[in-house]
């Protein structure tokens, strides 16, 4: 099960981070790569991940106050190798020495991406979270769910949209409105029925004299006196 507890900016990332402190440049994320490298020196002097075996620049970023996270998904499509992943490279763009290694990250229990095989496609989420203080400084975490095949997770889906206990709040409101015991009973009447049923009964045109008048139904049917 991977543990990501080692997460560390880079001295080409801090230098980065000193510039945006500064106001002298913005945060821009290039890339993500994953690889299969153990480091077995200083991973602050890294410019690149050792081994890497999966990356792209497919990736969202999003703000909420002081946390920043980069989100992800990857998968075995393109890799005709299965391997551990070990380690994870997060890109950006500085203005003067152009895509650096800003955070790296490591995983000394890694979860293994098996090799492309045929229509069976592998996925996992992966959300890289930083928090910036106040002094500029930046702590990192990393987030990785579990590994799905497609069809496990059209299957899950395919449940969670037939399971009436993920919705409770909508099919108990459905059940109300047709004043059932259970969402899924067929209703005694539509919504169109009712709508055709209304027009039938409605009126058209009238002449409400007391002594000569009349009143006309969308059906035909008409009401006449005097």
């Amino acid at each position: 099960m991977a543990e990501w507890s080692n997460a560390t900016m880079t001295d080409v990332g801090a230098n980065l981070q000193a510039k945006v402190n500064a106001g002298k440049t913005k945060l821009t994320f290039t890339k993500i790569k994953v690889g299969s490298g153990v480091n077995s020196t200083n991973p602050l002097a890294l410019t690149d991940v050792i081994s890497s075996k999966w990356e792209t620049t497919n990736f969202v970023v999003k703000l909420e106050g002081k946390i920043v996270s980069v989100d992800t998904v990857i998968t075995n499509t393109g890799i005709h190798e299965a391997f551990r992943m070990s380690e994870i490279g997060l890109f950006a763009q500085d203005p003067d020495k152009g895509e650096i290694l800003y955070a790296y990250l490591t995983d000394p229990e890694p979860d293994r991406m098996p090799a492309e095989s045929g229509s069976v496609v592998v996925s996992q989420e992966l959300t890289i979270g930083m928090v910036f203080s106040n002094t500029g400084n930046v702590s990192l975490t990393v987030n990785m769910g579990a590994l799905v095949t497609r069809e496990q997770l059209t299957e899950a889906v395919k449940q969670h949209n037939t399971d009436i206990s993920s919705h409770p709040a909508i099919t108990a409101m459905i059940a109300k409105i047709l004043g059932a015991t259970n969402w899924q009973e067929n209703p005694v009447a539509t919504l169109k029925d009712i709508k055709n049923l209304i027009g039938q009964g409605a009126i058209v045109a009238s002449k409400l004299d007391a002594n000569a008048g009349f009143v006309k139904f969308a059906n035909g049917f008409t009401i006449q006196w005097g």
